[in-house]
């Protein structure tokens, strides 16, 4: 079963990836995420990699750690795929597009949240983005109140997982790459 939906999604992505065109776009991202493995007083830290596939489509890795009181104490690895429901994310030439829009991701997680105590897949999630201002031609990206659902087929729960804010700062596909 697990084998059979990391080949359904990896398939998909390569799918969607033959209508990429000129909308391959880099980003790395950093802002606050809360969920359930993390303790309800610590403060965590989420980082990651965002590649643009298709002018509404983008891929995810990302990772979320533990920074007080524990130092990488707790650490979750998620790789997921995003859409922009509200319009262009990136319009794969120098003009803007809208700044404004709404994402909806899905994808896994791999955590210690396992009977074994090691670091191996172990969730499907999706979440929403309600708000998302900016785009890879201004070079930088804000994603706000990230409001997400996880079900972990290892332990067979439900949790829930909060993201404030995250900002991604675009390394490529920006405007700069159109003017030289």
């Amino acid at each position: 079963m697990k084998k059979t939906l990391i080949i359904f999604v990896l398939l998909s992505l390569f799918v969607l990836s033959l209508n990429a065109g000129d909308t391959f776009d880099v980003s790395l991202s950093f802002g606050q995420y809360s969920g359930s493995s993390f303790a309800k007083e610590s403060l965590n830290l989420r980082y990651g990699l965002n590649v643009g596939l298709t002018k509404r489509s983008e891929v995810m890795l990302w990772g979320a750690s533990e920074l007080t009181p524990s130092l990488l104490k707790h650490n979750k690895y998620g790789a997921g795929f995003t859409m922009a429901l509200l319009g262009d994310r990136s319009t794969g030439s120098k003009v803007q597009g809208p700044s404004c829009n709404t994402l909806v991701s899905a994808g896994l997680i791999a955590s210690k949240e396992n009977d074994d105590n090691e670091m191996k897949l172990t969730s499907l999630y999706v979440s929403v983005t309600p708000f998302s201002l900016g785009t890879p031609i201004m070079g930088k990206r804000e994603r706000m109140f990230e409001l997400g659902a996880e079900y972990n087929w290892c332990k067979n729960k439900f949790s829930l997982f909060f993201s404030v804010i995250n900002f991604d700062y675009y390394i490529h596909g920006t405007w700069k790459d159109y003017y030289r």
